[in-house]
């Protein structure tokens, strides 16, 4: 009778049922959907994380112009020489005892591979030679010939003059002191010239030196020597740069004018076939404070 009572409660109740679980059209639908927000948020976050990497390397690059600027400050406001013939090459050294960070000295999206690491270490920026004079030992004369650094007081327009611009394959010796010669430096590609550096073995530039992570400036569409400019600029479509008034920002290459120091304000950037005739045969570039409407910075301190 116990049994009878119990088995008629549970068919007027309704027993637990099984669930069927889901049909093959449900799971794909499932799948489709999770297919879709891994399209829209995998490419969010990598850009989002880019931006950080892109973040990080413009304050390291403030943090070396602040170095460089307290160098300058105790210099007689006076740029760094370069070594040898390479004006600014050797940069990194004179200025770090006020830099005293190894770290800030290189981009986190630089690809360079170190090599031999605790020996070396990666260089990321490069330093505007134009800013920067050098001394030349000829053996014939045995006797230096100087080329003076620019003084602070011939920035026509700081704000509009490079200091710092983004490289690969600079190698730099450790433990860094002031008699280092590897730190690059470069007039933003003048058309015939590259960068002076000291480059890891096997390395994209050459026969290993340092090459622009720029993209080609100024609208150039290769760099003549064919290895020291960069067609990819390094993050996406523009690369960091830093202002002589401490400024950084991020920059497409088309809007910096990169080449020798502008003799005149005319002297436009490009092959000087095309050169007004006060440009004493130079490629040049557009003078601080009087570059076109498309470019933002130059690299002449003039």
């Amino acid at each position: 009778m116990t049994v009878k009572m119990t088995c008629l409660y549970e068919k007027k109740l309704g027993a637990p049922q099984l669930s069927a679980g889901f049909t093959l059209i449900e799971l794909l639908v499932a799948i489709a959907v999770l297919a879709a927000l891994i399209a829209i948020f995998v490419p969010v976050l990598l850009s989002v994380r880019e931006r950080g990497r892109q973040t990080t390397c413009l304050n390291n690059m403030r943090q070396l112009g602040l170095g460089m600027m307290q160098y300058v400050t105790d210099a007689d406001e006076t740029f760094p020489q370069g070594w040898e013939n390479h004006a600014g090459q050797g940069w990194a050294g004179k200025s770090y005892p006020y830099i005293k960070q190894q770290k800030v000295l290189t981009c986190p999206d630089d690809p360079t591979e170190v090599r031999n690491d605790g020996l070396f270490a990666v260089c990321s920026f490069g330093f505007n030679s134009n800013l920067s004079g050098y001394h030349l030992t000829i053996p014939q004369v045995g006797m230096p010939i100087f080329k003076s650094s620019a003084p602070l007081s011939v920035l026509t327009s700081p704000s509009a003059t490079a200091l710092f611009f983004e490289i690969e394959n600079n190698s730099l010796p450790l433990p860094i002191t002031v008699a280092e010669d590897g730190s690059a430096s470069g007039n933003g590609f003048d058309e015939g010239g590259g960068m002076a550096g000291i480059g890891f073995p096997g390395g994209p530039g050459g026969q290993g030196g340092p090459i622009y992570a720029t993209g080609f400036m100024g609208g150039r569409s290769t760099g003549s020597d064919g290895f020291t400019q960069s067609a990819v600029p390094r993050h996406g479509s523009g690369a960091n740069y830093l202002a002589c008034d401490g400024h950084a920002a991020w920059l497409r290459p088309e809007t910096i004018s990169g080449g020798s120091n502008a003799v005149a304000a005319d002297c436009l950037q490009g092959t000087n076939k095309s050169q007004p005739t006060d440009c004493q045969g130079q490629t040049t570039l557009h003078a601080a404070g009087t570059q076109s409407g498309k470019q933002i910075l130059t690299f002449s301190s003039l």
